[in-house]
């Protein structure tokens, strides 16, 4: 196995190099298994809100520090939990390359690139993370398993704005700098993980993993690691703070949330970072009893910041989240529910490739402990996120994205070591391997279940399933009309908001209890009921997508509901039609009381 200290400078240079032209390849290929789409769909309901987002910043309807967003839940509006640093790197490249090219193409450009260019950190991540476990001869595996699955790019797709694949890579680049180790990888992990915690919490038990893994070195063997120690410990503390002072409004640097960086993230990670340095201080000359009580002093301090400023907290990012939200929305969404249940349920291509590379991660992870590396630190800390990202995916399948993700490093050791062992260190069998076990009959079970569908090229996440209602030419009729609040079905808000000058009342995110409790009552009440539901909130329009008609937040509604009603053209007398017969999204409005 190769040494434990970062990569020298001469030898990176090629490392960077083969990155780049992995990107380039599957940036080409993602772009054409995607044409024209940037130009007919906003792609999911968080690119929507994200570009809703962004433009409110380069307009001034919204400034750097006051983010809140006035069109959603009127009069309540929303403060989003997501990171302004994000806001403001996609801000910057639309203003960039709107200094040579017009407005809308630049914006286009703009949800174009940015995706794009976040693949060279994963990618560069994988092929260092390979070479550290399994060498030189891990690198063609490697680089074949990059290139040819394009289901494992699902967040890096053209249009995806949100922050999925930043959170992605900054677990990825933690993990690098962890698996190296000495004082560069201490300090890219600190880095890395101090700006994924401030784009979203999403990956922070990753995060946690990666930095524990420093202290452990340090409980083991506290001269070699303790300069390491100190090097992550001040990086990640430095960057937390720099960050959160960097996105948070002042009035809010006493706040705390559970949902994202705040004043109790900040409390315990200062915590946790000064309890590491005091401990290497006090500790590093005594024995390994001594260590072990520092490290657990430090450790159970930061948890007792971090909880008792917001003790709801212990329940996750969406602790003290209304538990009215859950059967009405929460419990319903997609990315949510479990892998499996997700794989046998929907029969998803991008489900049985996540089952597909877990297990050969883990067979890949027992297969290198055979070698003898059961001490090595990578080979432990490896294990332990690939178990981590596929407990994780247990229970929700968007975190298999991270799962597949670490387990490709193990998949091209492996590889590498076949290759030595049997091959004569050729890699052409490994990557002839890789190349026929990643063709679309193999991935989806081996044609196992009848009517599986074959992976495809990766496509925008079926726009959240909305179909017809996911494009852009279907709010048009609504962008032309004069602004108002719109009363629709949840995920549809967002598209609402981004392709007219509307309010809406209900989206797909947890700090709006007020507007989803209220719109699923208007749209949930019979006739009598719902009328002055609508009137009360001060609706303007009511938008159907009939196409949605069998989904669960229509079904569930009854057939006396307003929602079944308008899905059955069977609209009251209260609300005047706008939309032609057979338009896939139906426009009402609001007639005035006394004109009926």
């Amino acid at each position: 196995m190769a040494s434990g200290a970062v990569t020298e400078r001469g030898r990176a240079a090629p490392l960077v190099l083969i990155a780049l032209g992995v990107t380039a390849l599957v940036a080409v290929m993602l772009v054409l298994a995607l044409p024209g789409r940037l130009q007919t769909t906003l792609g999911d309901t968080d690119d929507a809100m994200r570009l809703v987002i962004v433009r409110g910043l380069l307009s001034g309807e919204t400034s750097w520090f006051h983010p809140h967003l006035a069109r959603v839940q009127p009069p309540v509006g929303l403060d989003m939990h997501w990171s302004r640093l994000v806001d403001g790197g996609l801000a910057a490249l639309d203003r960039l390359f709107g200094l040579f090219m017009p407005a809308d193409r630049a914006e286009t450009t703009m949800r174009l690139v940015w995706p794009l260019a976040w693949i060279f950190p994963a990618v560069w991540a994988v092929l260092a993370i390979a070479r550290r476990v399994g060498g030189r001869a891990a690198l063609a595996p490697a680089v074949a398993l990059l290139a040819v699955n394009l289901l494992i790019y699902a967040q890096w797709q053209p249009g995806r704005i949100d922050h999925h694949d930043l959170q992605i890579v900054a677990a990825l680049a933690a993990l690098t700098g962890a698996v190296h180790g000495g004082r560069r990888g201490a300090l890219l992990a600190g880095i890395a993980s101090g700006l994924g915690m401030a784009v979203g919490l999403e990956a922070l038990a990753f995060l946690a993993l990666a930095g524990a893994s420093f202290a452990l070195r340090w409980l083991a063997a506290p001269k070699d690691a303790a300069a390491a120690a100190r090097a992550y410990a001040t990086s990640l503390l430095a960057t937390v703070a720099l960050a959160y002072f960097a996105q948070t409004p002042p009035a809010l640097w006493g706040a705390s949330v559970c949902d994202a960086l705040a004043a109790n993230l900040l409390s315990g990670v200062a915590v946790a970072a000064i309890g590491l340095l005091a401990a290497v201080w006090a500790a590093s000359g005594r024995g390994l009893a001594a260590r072990l009580a520092a490290l657990a002093i430090a450790g159970a301090a930061a948890a007792a910041a971090y909880l008792a400023l917001d003790p709801t907290c212990l329940h996750g990012p969406l602790g003290g989240v209304d538990a009215r939200l859950k059967p009405i929305w929460l419990d319903h969404i997609g990315e949510m529910k479990p892998l499996l249940s997700v794989l046998v349920e929907r029969r998803s291509e991008f489900a049985a490739c996540s089952v597909v590379l877990i297990a050969l991660g883990a067979a890949s992870w027992l297969w290198l402990g055979r070698r003898g590396e059961g001490r090595d630190p990578a080979w432990i800390l490896l294990g332990a996120m690939l178990a981590a990202g596929a407990a994780t995916a247990l229970s929700a399948e968007r975190m298999a994205h991270y799962a597949d993700w670490f387990a490709l490093p193990l998949i091209a050791a492996a590889l590498g070591d076949l290759s030595i062992r049997f091959w004569k260190a050729s890699p052409l069998p490994a990557v002839a391997l890789v190349v026929a076990s990643s063709q679309p009959v193999l991935i989806a079970g081996l044609g196992v279940l009848p009517g599986w569908k074959l992976p495809q090229a990766a496509t925008a996440a079926a726009d959240a399933g909305l179909g017809p209602c996911s494009e852009i030419a279907a709010y048009r009729r609504l962008g032309a009309l004069p602004p108002g609040l719109a009363l629709t079905e949840i995920n549809l808000g967002p598209r609402v908001l981004a392709a007219s000058g509307d309010a809406v009342m209900a989206a797909p995110y947890h700090r709006m209890t007020y507007g989803i409790l209220a719109a699923h009552g208007a749209l949930a009440a019979g006739p009598g009921a719902d009328e002055p539901a609508v009137r009360t909130m001060g609706a303007a329009y009511v938008l159907d997508c009939p196409s949605q008609a069998r989904q669960f937040n229509h079904l569930s509604l009854g057939p006396a509901s307003l929602q079944q009603r308008l899905d059955r053209g069977e609209a009251p007398t209260w609300l005047e039609p706008l939309s032609a017969r057979g338009e896939v999204l139906q426009i009402y409005r609001v007639r005035r009381a006394e004109s009926r």
